[in-house]
C-alpha cells in the first residue's frame, strides 16, 4: 500500500530502498530525455550573450544588438559612365534589435520538513534533503524542457525562398519511406541536406522531434532495406546530423509526431537571470540573512542554474528552487525583403510526409 503526501516513514519500521530491490532506473528523476535542451546547453552551442545580460540595470534586463542586414543583389547596378562617383545620396542605417528578461518570471518549486518531522525518519538530515534537492531539479529540468521547447517553435523562421516543397506553415516536406511504406527512401537525408545548402546552414545542424524521422534515420544506420540499389549507411555518413526524438518538441509542435525542429549551433541561445549568481556563478553575499541563505547550483543533467534558497524558521526547514530562463533567436530581419534568404534565422521546421 502506498502513501502520498507528507507521509514519511518512521525509524522503526523496516526500511530499504526500493531500488535495491527494483532496478527502476532511479524512478524519482526519470523524466523524458530532452536532446534539444542538451544541445542548447552545450559548451559548443553557448554565447557570450548570458555576460551581457547581467548587468543590466533595473528589474527588466536588456542587451541591445547592432547588425547589418545584407545588401541585396538588386542594389548593384550596372552603369554606363567613365566618371568617378565621388559621392552617395545612400544611407545605409544600422538594424537592432533588443533582448529582454524579466527576473521576476519564474519556475518555482519549494518544499518543507519539520525537524520533529527528520528526527524520526532513519535517513541522515543532509542524506534526506539532497536527495529531496535532487529529485526538484530533475522536476525542474523537465519544466524548462517543456516550456524551451514551446518557445523554440515560437521562434521557427523561413526557409529559403527557393526551397520546395513546403507546407502551408513553411515546413519541408520529406518522404523517408516509399510508397508502400515499408522500404526506406534513400534520398530524404540528401533533400535535408540540399535544404540546409539553400538556407544558408553554416554550422553543424541538430534535428529534434518526429520520431518517424529518428526512426528511419537509425534505420539508415543499421543498413536496413538495402535492396532498394543505395548504400545507405554511406549515404548517411555524407549526409550525417544529429536527429533526435524530443517529445517536449513534438508536443510543442502540437502534430501526429511527424514534425521536427532544424537548427544549428550558435542559432538558438538560452538566457538566464537568477538572483542568487552573477555570470560566473559566485553568490551575491546579500542574498544571505541569519535565517536563511541564496546558493548558486546547476542541475545535474543538463547544468540548468537556479537559486536555491534554503531557510530555517524555528526548527521548520524549507528549501525552494528558482530560474529565469529565455530562449533566444537570430532576428528575422538578417536579410533584406526579396532577399531568397528573406526571413531565414535558421531555426526551422521539417514535415515527414510518406505516400501510403
Amino acid at each position: 500500500m502506498s502513501n502520498v503526501g507528507s507521509t514519511l516513514l518512521e525509524c522503526p519500521d523496516v526500511q530499504a530502498e526500493l531500488d535495491s530491490y527494483y532496478q527502476t532506473c532511479n524512478h524519482a528523476m526519470l523524466h523524458r530525455e530532452s536532446p534539444f535542451l542538451q544541445w542548447l546547453m552545450s559548451e559548443q552551442n553557448r554565447s557570450g550573450i548570458q555576460q551581457e545580460i547581467y548587468p543590466g540595470n533595473g528589474k527588466l534586463k536588456n542587451v541591445v544588438l547592432r547588425y547589418d542586414q545584407k545588401i541585396p543583389v538588386s542594389s548593384v547596378t550596372e552603369v554606363d559612365d567613365c566618371n568617378l562617383n565621388c559621392s552617395s545620396d545612400n544611407r545605409v542605417g544600422d538594424l537592432s534589435t533588443t533582448i529582454s528578461i524579466d527576473p521576476c518570471i519564474k519556475d518555482h518549486y519549494d518544499e518543507g520538513i519539520s525537524a520533529i518531522e527528520l528526527a524520526r525518519i532513519c535517513r541522515s538530515n543532509d542524506a534526506y534533503v539532497m536527495s529531496r534537492i535532487n529529485y526538484a531539479a530533475a522536476a525542474l529540468e523537465a519544466k524548462i524542457a517543456t516550456k524551451i521547447a514551446q518557445e523554440a517553435v515560437d521562434l521557427i523562421g523561413k526557409w529559403a525562398g527557393d526551397v520546395t516543397p513546403l507546407t502551408g506553415g513553411n515546413a519541408l516536406q520529406v518522404a523517408t519511406r516509399l510508397a508502400g511504406g515499408i522500404n526506406l527512401n534513400p534520398t530524404f537525408p540528401s533533400r535535408i541536406n540540399m535544404a540546409a545548402k539553400r538556407t544558408g546552414y553554416c554550422a553543424p545542424i541538430g534535428i529534434f522531434g518526429s520520431s518517424i524521422l529518428y526512426e528511419d534515420t537509425d534505420n539508415l544506420n543499421i543498413g536496413c532495406c538495402a535492396d532498394s540499389g543505395y548504400n545507405l549507411f554511406a549515404a548517411l555518413q555524407r549526409y550525417g546530423k544529429v536527429t533526435m526524438w524530443d517529445s517536449y518538441i513534438v508536443a510543442a509542435l502540437n502534430d501526429d509526431d511527424r514534425n521536427a525542429l532544424m537548427t544549428q549551433l550558435g542559432a538558438m541561445q538560452i538566457i538566464f537571470a537568477n538572483l542568487g549568481s552573477e555570470a560566473n556563478f559566485e553568490n551575491i553575499v546579500s542574498a544571505r540573512g541569519s535565517n536563511f541563505e541564496v546558493l548558486s547550483m546547476v542541475t545535474p543533467r543538463y547544468g540548468i542554474p537556479f537559486d536555491l534558497t534554503v531557510s530555517n524558521n524555528c526548527g521548520a526547514l524549507s528549501w525552494s528552487l528558482d530560474t529565469v530562463s529565455k530562449l533566444t533567436a537570430a532576428p528575422l530581419d538578417m536579410f533584406p525583403v526579396g532577399d531568397v534568404y528573406e526571413g531565414v534565422n535558421f531555426v526551422n521546421e521539417i514535415q515527414v510526409t510518406n505516400p501510403s
